[in-house]
């Protein structure tokens, strides 16, 4: 009987397809502690997942009875090294879990010549964001609505009083969102994740503060919902230009391939997956997670 693992497709970096004997995948969220005295356990602001990290340790081989790999050693081997060399970065595919654009980082040759049938090799691939995606470059030509509309929202606000906290909220996150816009080295999602705050902040502000259904107060009511459409105006962007996104909860214990064939059909979409939801581990993603992602 075929074993699972045997079906799956062989893993490659740019194309180049070689046998492993094991593989370990790194990763975890970005966290910031936010500690109070005589307060048990700590805040924690989610600032994205970092880089995976890729472990692998493998034989190149010039005697395998599998003629896929009759050109293992030292061909094959030479033509990684050399791309390894140049710090390319290129589509590395894992079995059961998808392509991520990866660079090799450390690479290792070790030939003992009582085998003679090749070479023992360890590879570090680790993720590459920036060239899966030009995101900042994209961050900063969004919309420049936003901090129009929240200047407007703030010369209105003197007409109101008492000025109620809420308002104070919305400054400082859509501030945060036009500070992350100018720092190309923070986290799309955490951006994503301040905008949809910002939004939230707004809809909250429509919903339960008396003071704007009075007449008197219009402006401040019109520069509250002009920001608010700015947001929503920005998440779209984000999201694809207008492309909404779209929720799928996980009905069991599944990785991030079988989430992938779920929604796409094929295990391929799952860097997709991964880019859009802080995953700590994508081979046991939990049950009743809500999982972003681009309608196919």
């Amino acid at each position: 009987m075929t074993a699972s693992i045997d079906k799956l497709r062989k893993m490659s970096f740019r194309g180049i397809s070689f046998p492993y004997k094991r593989r370990t995948i790194k990763c975890g969220l970005r966290t910031h502690r936010h500690e109070y005295p005589h307060v048990d356990g700590a805040s924690l602001e989610k600032l994205g997942r970092r880089p995976y990290e890729i472990d692998v340790q493998t034989h190149f081989g010039s005697t395998s009875l599998n003629p896929a790999w009759a050109d293992l050693w030292p061909t094959q081997l030479n033509e990684l090294s050399a791309i390894f060399d140049s710090g390319e970065t290129a589509p590395l595919y894992i079995p059961g879990m998808g392509e991520l654009k990866c660079v090799c980082e450390d690479w290792n040759r070790v030939l003992d010549t009582r085998l003679r049938s090749g070479e023992d090799v360890d590879l570090k691939f680790v993720e590459d964001f920036n060239a899966t995606f030009d995101y900042f470059t994209f961050v900063r030509e969004l919309s420049t609505d936003l901090p129009v509309k929240l200047s407007g929202l703030n010369l209105a606000l003197p007409a109101l009083e008492p000025q109620p906290d809420i308002f104070s909220a919305i400054d400082r996150v859509a501030s945060d969102i036009m500070a992350i816009r100018d720092q190309a080295n923070l986290a799309g999602t955490m951006l994503a994740s301040k905008i949809s705050s910002l939004i939230d902040l707004c809809r909250e502000a429509d919903a339960t503060l008396e003071q704007l259904r009075d007449p008197v107060n219009y402006e401040v009511l019109e520069a509250l919902k002009a920001l608010w459409a700015a947001a929503v105006e920005l998440e779209q962007d984000l999201a694809g230009k207008g492309t909404p996104l779209k929720e799928w909860r996980v009905p069991a214990l599944m990785s991030v391939g079988d989430i992938s064939v779920k929604i796409y059909g094929t295990a391929e979409r799952g860097t997709d997956i991964m880019s859009l939801n802080a995953i700590e581990d994508a081979f046991a993603v939990p049950a009743g997670k809500t999982v972003l992602y681009y309608p196919p």
